[in-house]
């Protein structure tokens, strides 16, 4: 068994008095346990974060994103801007409901450049023109 004399600081002092007052180890038996459970975490592979991952891969300036995801109010108003120019009426036909009653009824509506009809919640009470 080796003797050694080690140097510590007052941080790693205050430290080591704590845990051998809370644990009730020897200063010796609080070092050793404490040089295990280095070298058991040492033994264990490298965990990656997030950002370890992602550093090196090249995402390029953003694909197909009109504005950084910051300004997306700016993106919309400039994608829709690029779809129906200002002062086009997009030409939606009138919503057809299903059925007449109380409570909000099922109607569908044609949309423009969308493959099917969307279903639609319209209040039997709304009078649209």
């Amino acid at each position: 068994m080796g003797v050694r004399t080690v140097r510590l600081d007052e941080e790693a002092e205050q430290a080591l008095a704590y845990i051998v007052h809370t644990t009730g180890l020897s200063v010796s038996g609080a070092l050793q346990q404490g040089l295990l459970a280095l070298r058991e975490q040492l033994a264990q592979p490298a965990r990656r974060t997030p950002y370890d991952i992602y550093a090196p891969l090249d995402l390029g300036p953003g694909g197909y994103a009109i504005a950084p995801s910051t300004e997306t109010r700016r993106g919309v108003r400039e994608a829709a801007a690029q779809r129906a120019p200002r002062g086009v009426p997009l030409g939606l036909p009138p919503f057809i409901a299903r059925g007449v009653g109380l409570g909000a009824e099922l109607a569908s509506a044609a949309v423009t450049c969308v493959g099917q009809s969307p279903a639609l919640l319209v209040e039997p009470s709304l009078h649209v023109e």
